[in-house]
């Protein structure tokens, strides 16, 4: 990308945590005892309160937050899909740690995000749930298989 000057930008990317019990978010942060998604659907914090950065790079973070964590909790409170939105038009990158491919609220996650990467360790736990989130309306799942030394994609399709 390239601004009007001339000058070289960089793609500005957030991660949201939706997962709950998640602490890597945390523990990146500049502010790791910022509220989070939580509170904001609570209407208990604001996107002034909730996003945070990484210390280490230009990422910009909203971490699940303090009051309840379940992301079908989460997801069902009003202003939640819009505020997404308005992540989607001021960043150029918006990525969803959803947590695991199970369990409720997939289909409200798809209303959000149409596109995954599911990443898991071993193949055989792919394909079961690439169907699920498939089947929850996501468009286009990439799935990713191995270590963290070595990760190969496996699977992509809509």
């Amino acid at each position: 990308d390239r601004d009007v000057t001339g000058v070289q930008t960089c793609a500005l990317p957030i991660l949201v945590g939706l997962a709950s019990g998640e602490s890597a978010i945390r523990a990146i942060s500049s502010e790791p005892s910022a509220e989070g998604l939580a509170e904001l659907a609570h209407g208990l914090a604001s996107f002034r309160d909730i996003i945070t950065k990484d210390r280490l790079s230009p990422l910009h973070l909203i971490a699940p937050g303090h009051a309840s964590n379940d992301r079908v909790q989460i997801l069902a409170h009003r202003g939640v899909t819009t505020g997404f939105d308005a992540l989607a038009r001021s960043y150029d990158h918006v990525i969803i740690d959803a947590g695991a491919a199970a369990g409720s609220g997939l289909d409200r996650i798809a209303e959000i995000a149409p596109h995954a990467v599911l990443i898991a360790e071993a193949a055989a736990s792919v394909s079961a749930a690439r169907e699920r989130l498939l089947a929850a309306g996501l468009v286009d799942v990439t799935a990713l298989t191995g270590t963290a030394g070595g990760a190969t994609e496996t699977a992509a399709a809509a």
